[in-house]
């Protein structure tokens, strides 16, 4: 009978021993990930920056396509308050419409 509660012992330690050391396994993949969540988060702040970070160079770059498109317009404003520039502006107009029907055209036959 006592040689049964030593084979018990023995086993209950062999399984203590292995719980023990899967739960050191889980600790330290515990931690990898809570770096890795950290290196994320750190990362993120990096870019929301709005100095030097991936946002600000979205918004300096938005900022120039707007101020770009407000000049085209203005331009294109004046083009179209010159009587001498209409016809020009139509026939650019026209060309453009054939050659965007012309692209859908062969796309759908290509």
């Amino acid at each position: 009978m006592s040689n049964r509660g030593v084979d018990y012992s023995k086993l209950e330690s062999q399984k203590e021993q292995s719980n023990n050391s899967k739960l050191d396994d889980l600790s330290r993949k515990i931690s990898q990930f809570r770096g890795i969540n950290s290196d994320i988060f750190d990362q993120s702040q990096r870019d929301m920056n709005a100095d030097n970070g991936i946002l600000g160079q979205l918004e300096e770059r938005l900022n120039q396509l707007n101020q770009d498109i407000m000049n085209q317009s203005q331009a294109f404003s004046r083009i179209l308050q010159n009587g001498t520039n209409r016809k020009t502006l139509r026939n650019a107009i026209a060309i453009l419409v054939i050659l965007i029907v012309l692209y859908y055209i062969l796309k759908k036959i290509f």
